[in-house]
Formats: structure tokens, sequence, C-alpha cells
């Protein structure tokens, strides 16, 4: 089986939704629940992005990771 139809839409997604894609896998890997968000302007350019961070543990510089308030912070 080719991956030529997933490797098209992968080419045709602006970077925003592969970014958030990214994010929401590093998630997953962290064991949370997979959420990547990206917000772009209106020439598409990534501006912000963050992840869910509700089940990574306490630490690092982010006062409300793992709490229930950092989904998708």
């Amino acid at each position: 089986m080719s991956d030529e139809p997933l490797d098209a839409a992968w080419a045709a997604a602006g970077a925003g939704v592969r970014r958030s894609l990214e994010l929401a896998h590093r998630s997953l890997r962290a064991g949370g629940l997979p959420v990547g968000a990206v917000v772009v302007d209106r020439d598409g350019a990534p501006v912000a992005e963050g992840r869910n961070r509700a089940y990574d543990p306490p630490g690092g510089d982010d006062p409300l990771q793992g709490t229930p308030v950092a989904h998708a912070r």
C-alpha cells in the first residue's frame, strides 16, 4: 500500500495544521491527551502554539503544567 495520498495531504496541509499535529503527538507521547493548537496570522505563518500539558508532571517553567488548566496551553 502506498503512502502517496498521505504524503500529498501532509504536503498540502498548512504549516499551522502540521505543527498542531506534531504538538498533539508530543502530548500523546508524554502520556496526555493528543491535543495541539497553533494560531496563525492571515498569511498562515504560526504566531503562537501550545499543547495539552494537563497530564504532564508538575515542574518546568510552566506553573500550570500538570493542572486541568494546562489543556493546549
